[in-house]
């Protein structure tokens, strides 16, 4: 079965578990405070068009990639935007003023736009076969 020496952890308590070794720390990798931004930007985009609510995982359904990449693309356009218009002020932004909530608008829809596209790419390596983008 192979050299297994360094794949077994040892806790003083005498559990064992499996090594760490080449598997993500997602509590490391994701941060708490970006979730709360983005937490708050998909409750306040939960109401539809037509006023029904949304489910929180309602986008998991699937999305078209070319949706998600156009969206995006509007997202960091206004968020270009807005940063260019920050630094032409150098005055700074105060937190909770419409022009952070602007900022805090076009960060969510940029990383729920991402999201999605990773979401559906995973999902398509999951399934196998080559990468489409034309749907």
């Amino acid at each position: 079965m192979g050299d297994l020496k360094g794949v077994m952890k040892n806790f003083d308590s005498g559990a064992t578990r499996s090594s760490d070794d080449g598997k993500p720390d997602y509590r490391g990798f994701i941060s708490p405070q970006a979730q709360a931004m983005f937490g708050r930007y998909m409750l306040a985009h939960q109401i539809q068009a037509d006023g029904q609510r949304r489910s929180s995982d309602n986008w998991k359904k699937g999305m078209p990639l070319n949706r998600y990449m156009s969206s995006y693309m509007r997202h960091v356009r206004e968020l270009h935007a807005l940063w260019d218009a920050a630094l032409d002020r150098d005055a700074g932004i105060e937190f909770e003023s419409a022009p952070w909530k602007l900022f805090e608008e076009e960060l969510g829809g940029c990383f729920f736009n991402l999201q999605g596209i990773m979401h559906e790419l995973e999902k398509r390596r999951e399934a196998g076969g080559p990468l489409k983008l034309r749907e």
